[in-house]
């Protein structure tokens, strides 16, 4: 692989990593703001 492959690649798994713990966090101020109006 070429260099410019190997670093395509890593963003592309940075942005999904990025994006996954986006949703978990944004999944638990939804649950956490659910139980305080609760």
């Amino acid at each position: 692989a070429t260099a410019c492959e190997i670093v395509g690649v890593q963003v592309v798994l940075f942005r999904r990593s990025r994006a996954a713990s986006v949703a978990v966090s944004s999944t638990a101020a939804d649950t956490v703001l659910s139980a305080a109006a609760v």
